[in-house]
């Protein structure tokens, strides 16, 4: 996992037995986990991409779960990186991307567009319904995307009706050396900014 956030997303992944290394860029973030909310998890503290270079293994799930502020830390999420993260992943393993944004909102499709250049499949999940500012989930993986019926999903409330598409027609491929992914954002970062102030 790139980001730890709060603990929750290696927290629950931990919990059903599954063995999480984290990259988090704050230390200070990793020190108050650690001492007060008693976060035990293995934890390499730096920038995500220089982070990930240096690991010397390879997964079967990772989820880029980092952001800037209100904004997306637009280095992670090139075409460059999603190649770097392919040269991670076990055959057929899984990267999968947070957002904060609308289901048809530009950056969105960007991000889609430039996780279909590396990998074979895409999709995209919505935490609410209709085009709300809600979370966001891209997957993408060199086999095909599909969430099995099982039980602990439909008691969790999964519905299957929360996949969309982002429309990556004429969509930005982000790279390392063109990247607007801020300028893109921007709006979706004001929206962000009313939410809070709303709540």
């Amino acid at each position: 996992q790139v980001g730890l956030g709060g603990g929750l997303v290696s927290g629950t992944l931990a919990a059903y037995g599954i063995e999480v290394e984290t990259i988090e860029v704050n230390p200070g973030l990793v020190d108050v986990m650690r001492e007060r909310f008693g976060y035990d998890g293995v934890v390499h503290v730096g920038d995500g991409r220089a982070v990930w270079r240096r690991l010397d293994r390879s997964y079967d799930f990772v989820v880029l779960d980092a952001f800037q502020g209100e904004s997306l830390p637009a280095h992670l999420l090139t075409r460059e990186a999603f190649v770097e993260l392919h040269g991670m992943l076990e055959p057929g393993g899984v990267v999968c991307v947070h957002l904060i944004g609308t289901p048809a909102h530009d950056a969105v499709a960007a991000v889609a567009s430039t996780m279909r250049s590396v990998f074979a499949h895409v999709r995209a999940v919505r935490s609410g319904a209709g085009d709300e500012l809600q979370d966001l989930f891209l997957f993408a993986s060199t086999r095909t995307l599909e969430v099995p019926p099982l039980r602990v999903l439909r008691r969790a409330g999964w519905l299957g009706n929360e996949w969309f598409e982002p429309n990556e027609k004429g969509a930005a491929v982000l790279t390392d050396d063109r990247n607007p992914l801020d300028v893109l954002g921007e709006p979706l970062a004001r929206a962000l900014r009313r939410a809070s102030r709303t709540r």
